[in-house]
């Protein structure tokens, strides 16, 4: 009678345990297609693109408008 009741514990923890993982397994699942679905573009990564763009044009300008300018010598 004592190991029944030890035997029935026993298969008591294995399935608390496999509802346990059952229940990690569904959240880690959830969580990774949320990390996977499409997401639309930061608008911080906007901004930091268009500084970056913004100097170049400048440059861009400046060269172009340097280079018509000027004649060569000869």
């Amino acid at each position: 009678m004592i190991k029944a009741v030890r035997f029935v514990e026993i298969v008591a923890a294995i399935v608390s345990l496999v509802t346990r993982m059952r229940d990690l397994n569904t959240e880690l699942t959830r969580q990774l297609a949320q990390l996977r679905r499409k997401r639309p573009r930061s608008e911080t990564l906007d901004r930091i693109e268009r500084q970056l763009v913004l100097p170049l044009t400048i440059v861009t300008t400046n060269v172009a408008k340097t280079d018509s300018g000027s004649t060569p010598a000869g």
